[in-house]
């Protein structure tokens, strides 16, 4: 602004290579009205100095100024050239705007330039971005000479449309054409593997991007984590993890995925820790994945921590981890903050309800977890499956029968079929009360298949009550069955040992270690 002031006070003639020169800087700072302002104020709108604005406003990342600018364009007349159909293809596939991308194609075919493969490559990306595979293979179709980026594109919309065979395909008939795949080329075929779970074809594909010297790429290296990450490869992912000479936030939140997949809480604390130690900023993602690792160890402290580093940085809660943060609280007993989050949701799931009332029963609140099991019904949220496992849970820890059986049998009301864990919970209340035999009759008379959850809950009242009847026979089935556990021989032998019948105790304690 003081160059054109400057300019206008010395009087000198504002000519074309100054206009161009103030547009161009003007656009150049983000002061696009300024820049319009500048050219619509010029008589003499030639084309190039329609493009410096054009050209400008889509590299800076002002896509819908630049459809505009060359929509005003046509109006005035001016057709354009290669520069400004590339900038615009460009900011048409940006925004997705397929019309305006098929008029600019139109525009182009009648104004004969469509001769060069740099404009053929720049339809072909833009229809591939607004997801376009019938205008893709068009262009792609009739193209007389196709290099690595036609063949990237034909590949990227197969694979955003999840037709992995087509995208092999597109793969396989690149390389009989003699065009070396690039980085691009990797993450489109990649992508189709992780979209259609097709890993071992993925893992195929590892080794030829490692013949082709591009693993250690940013983008492909991402790509290919996520894809060990599918298959749960913890191995591979961490070494080829660790290989990456360039590590963004996008390849940590894949890897520290992995780790809350598999359950290393303790080791996503620690990456999360050594990623901010190499200065990379974390995103919401990220924030997420740790909390929920803070949240299966009940790391409170931890969790604080990424709740207020959540705040300090802006970022509104969305659902999912506004759900994670009531979880977190929730589990480690700071019910009062769970609330406090709860109420400054925007949305209020049935994951956040849930979320609150499992916290509430881990910690034998009964009172409050049938408090917010009326209120989520009043704010018109159903209540599923999981919802009746905690209200059961926690009546089953209160001692309370009745109140459960009630509970229990209300599930139909609510269009909720009655599963293996509502069982359990009943049987669990039932056995907490000393209704052992009622228990056993009730795993032979409802259950057809009985798993080894439901005998070991049996198992583990009649270690409460010392009976050894239904506890030998839950035993022995447990046993038959092959179960594992240390708890089914450590239970069985308590149970011997305090009705005091040593020998028994001392045969299951060596079935145990034999």
């Amino acid at each position: 602004m003081l160059m054109h002031s400057e300019v206008v006070k010395r009087g000198f003639e504002i000519n074309s290579s100054i206009v161009k020169s103030l547009v161009f800087l003007y656009a150049s700072c983000g002061h696009i009205c300024d820049a319009w302002c500048m050219l619509e104020a010029t008589s003499n709108r030639d084309v190039t100095l329609w493009n410096v604005l054009i050209t400008r406003c889509s590299e800076s990342g002002h896509n819908k100024d630049a459809v505009k600018l060359f929509q005003i364009m046509q109006h005035d007349g001016i057709c354009g050239n290669r520069i400004t159909f590339l900038s615009v293809l460009k900011s048409c596939s940006m925004l997705e705007q397929l019309e305006q991308g098929r008029l600019t194609h139109a525009i182009m075919t009648m104004n004969g330039f469509l001769s060069e493969t740099s404009i053929e490559n720049a339809l072909l990306h833009m229809y591939s971005q607004c997801g376009s595979i019938h205008d893709t293979c068009k262009v792609f179709n009739i193209m007389p000479k196709r290099d690595v980026v036609s063949w990237s594109s034909i590949i990227f919309v197969h694979a955003k449309h999840s037709d992995f065979v087509k995208a092999s395909e597109s793969f396989e008939l690149m390389q009989k054409d003699g065009v070396e795949p690039n980085e691009f080329t990797f993450v489109s075929i990649l992508y189709a593997c992780c979209s259609l779970a097709e890993i071992k074809q993925g893992l195929l594909l590892h080794h030829y991007i490692i013949h082709a010297a591009c693993e250690s790429n940013l983008h492909v290296g991402s790509v290919l984590c996520d894809l060990y990450c599918m298959c749960g490869s913890v191995d591979d992912a961490c070494q080829l993890f660790d290989m990456m000479s360039e590590r963004n936030v996008v390849l940590w939140s894949t890897i520290l995925s992995l780790g809350v997949k598999h359950r290393y809480d303790k080791e996503v604390l620690s990456m999360f820790q050594m990623m901010q130690m190499e200065g990379i900023e974390p995103n919401e993602v990220t924030y997420t994945l740790v909390l929920i690792s803070s949240a299966n160890m009940c790391n409170l402290d931890f969790g604080k921590y990424l709740h207020m580093e959540l705040s300090k940085r802006g970022y509104d809660l969305d659902t999912f981890t506004g759900n994670t943060l009531v979880d977190m609280y929730a589990k480690c007993g700071s019910l009062c903050s769970a609330f406090s989050v709860l109420a400054t949701l925007h949305e209020r799931t049935l994951v956040s309800w849930n979320a609150l009332i499992s916290g509430l029963a881990d910690h034998g609140m009964l009172t409050s977890v049938l408090y917010c099991f009326v209120k989520m019904q009043e704010k018109g949220i159903k209540a599923d499956s999981g919802t009746f496992v905690s209200i059961l849970s926690a009546c089953s820890h209160e001692g309370l029968i009745e109140e459960g059986f009630i509970i229990f049998e209300s599930m139909d009301h609510y269009d909720v079929c009655m599963s293996h864990e509502h069982y359990i919970c009943l049987i669990d209340i039932l056995g907490r009360a000393g209704f052992l035999y009622e228990v056993e009759a009730c795993i032979y008379e409802i259950l057809m298949q009985p798993d080894w959850l439901i005998w070991m809950t049996l198992l583990g009242s009649c270690a409460k009550y010392n009976n050894v009847d239904v506890g030998y026979r839950a035993f022995h089935v447990l046993v038959k069955s092959a179960c594992k556990k240390d708890a089914v021989y450590v239970l069985m032998s308590n149970i011997f040992s305090a009705n005091k019948m040593w020998e028994d105790a001392k045969n299951v304690r060596e079935m145990y270690e034999g």
